[in-house]
């Protein structure tokens, strides 16, 4: 008998935790809400690949030859996009690839003398780190947690020396400040073993502000909540996701209504109960037929995201 594999992600299990009818939707289905005029919702999705790309460029530079001032990596970094062509073949308009041009020159200044040291595996920087582990097998199931980390490295802490850390790139229009203990950063630490984390702020605003535009926080998450956190997603999301497919499995799809997915009736509000999920129209629709007429109607298939994907 072959065994029912789990693979899950930080932002599945975020999903599931929300609500599993929105995790049913957005990662069993793979459906993403159609929006019939796309100036409706703005995409940010170019802008920050194009960031994470430049700052993924610069950092694989500084683990391949940290000897180099960094200054020198910055402008080799912005003189390989340049002459690329990146951001007009990613069709990001020109004043943002201005604005990130100056943004990255401020970014290297401001870290030329405190900036991370990347770790290096066998030759290659640990950059865009691929994980993927077991976090539980029995005679009938296996639970993976996989996911991908912006940058692993080495950081100085006060009264600590240097030590391991996971830091993750954030680039924002508006200032804000993330939660240290999220889905993500429990499962990068949990993944890692890292015990230190970060998030690295690469702001877009039109004004550069000193204190705020770049900025970074460091946190620290302690071994009895990295082992809280994994007996609690195997539990609350993994064994659940894994009875329902096994559910699917024995019973064939035709079924499904008899093992609907949870539908968590708050989340429907969205996060500040003003904005509703974008799935609220299928899972207010009172029958099934409805509900899929809805989805063919007002919703589009993706292709499914891995970590193994370039």
């Amino acid at each position: 008998m072959s065994k029912t594999v789990i693979v899950l992600d930080s932002s599945r299990i975020k999903t599931y935790l929300e609500c599993p009818e929105k995790y049913n939707i957005s990662y069993r289905q793979h459906r993403r809400k159609t929006w019939i005029n796309p100036q409706w919702k703005k995409d940010y999705s170019g802008q920050g690949t194009y960031v994470h790309a430049l700052l993924e460029t610069y950092y694989n530079l500084r683990a391949l030859n940290p000897s180099m001032n960094s200054l020198q990596h910055g402008t080799a970094a912005l003189n390989l996009f340049q002459s690329l062509k990146l951001a007009p073949k990613m069709k990001l308009p020109p004043e943002f690839e201005t604005l990130v041009n100056v943004r990255f020159t401020q970014y290297t200044i401001k870290n030329s003398l405190g900036d991370y040291q990347p770790l290096v595996h066998n030759g290659v920087p640990a950059h865009e780190v691929r994980f993927s582990i077991k976090l539980y097998e029995d005679e009938n199931v296996i639970f993976i947690l996989e996911g991908r980390i912006d940058l692993l490295c080495r950081v100085g802490v006060p009264a600590y020396g240097t030590v391991k850390a996971f830091i993750d790139h954030k680039t924002q229009e508006r200032t804000s400040e993330m939660y240290e203990f999220t889905p993500q950063t429990l499962s990068y630490a949990l993944a890692t073993g890292f015990n230190y984390g970060g998030f690295n702020y690469f702001g877009l605003q039109q004004k550069y502000d000193e204190k705020t535009t770049l900025h970074r926080d460091f946190f620290y998450i302690p071994d009895w909540k990295i082992k809280q956190w994994k007996a609690y997603i195997i539990k609350e999301v993994y064994w659940p996701v894994a009875n329902r497919i096994i559910q699917e499995a024995k019973y064939g799809e035709s079924q499904a209504d008899s093992f609907i997915w949870p539908q968590r009736w708050l989340t429907c509000a969205g996060p500040d109960l003003k904005r509703a999920c974008d799935f609220s129209e299928i899972c207010n629709a009172p029958t099934s037929e409805l509900r899929e007429l809805i989805k063919r109607q007002f919703t589009h298939i993706v292709p499914a995201w891995s970590p193994w994907n370039d």
